[in-house]
């Protein structure tokens, strides 16, 4: 299951989960949004499909990655150097 933390650049809370498909640990926002594009399925953050999002029938509450509505996003963004 998710572990709760802070987003190091807003502060906002956070749940920290595994992707099920490269096991790297990504921010989901806490709250459940209908507009997300992750479920979690078996403790692990799933990325529903272009297809999937609008699917009535997607299993389990949708989630939004946090860096889709951080106001600090820029901050963590590579530069190329």
């Amino acid at each position: 299951m998710p572990d709760r933390g802070k987003c190091r650049g807003c502060g906002a809370e956070v749940l920290w989960i595994h992707t099920s498909a490269t096991n790297a640990l990504i921010p989901l926002n806490v709250e459940p949004d209908p507009k997300g594009n992750v479920v979690i399925r078996d403790g692990k953050a799933v990325t529903l499909k272009k297809d999937d999002l609008f699917d009535s029938l997607v299993d389990g509450e949708k989630y939004m990655p946090h860096h889709a509505t951080c106001p600090k996003v820029a901050e963590f963004r590579k530069t190329g150097e």
